[in-house]
């Protein structure tokens, strides 16, 4: 159960993911709207860390790999949780004796 808890745990904190990223997404969206007209640099850059975040393109497919891995997660969440839910009810069903032999 501590590692349902852990699932749990990781899938809650990557839905914080997905608000923060559409805000990037908008702020891409209205640099490339109101972006001044074809603004030639004969010089070339590399591309940082932080450019490579701010693309759009990129941001959308880290909201899509967080929605994934968190439906992942707490999808296993809820399978581990049921399955520990029927051995502790068939535990409890066999210590108080309730079996088939003794249903009328």
């Amino acid at each position: 159960m501590l590692f349902a808890g852990l699932l749990k745990l990781v899938g809650d904190t990557l839905g914080f993911i997905s608000p923060v990223v559409v805000g990037g997404v908008v702020a891409y969206a209205t640099g490339l709207y109101y972006s001044p007209d074809d603004v030639s640099n004969d010089v070339v850059n590399y591309v940082t860390v932080e450019d490579y975040f701010a693309n759009g393109y990129v941001l959308v497919i880290i909201m899509f790999l967080s929605a994934t891995a968190r439906f992942a997660c707490l999808q296993y969440h809820y399978y581990i949780t049921i399955i520990e839910s029927i051995h502790v009810r068939t535990a409890i069903q066999v210590r108080l004796g309730f079996t088939k032999d003794k249903v009328i």
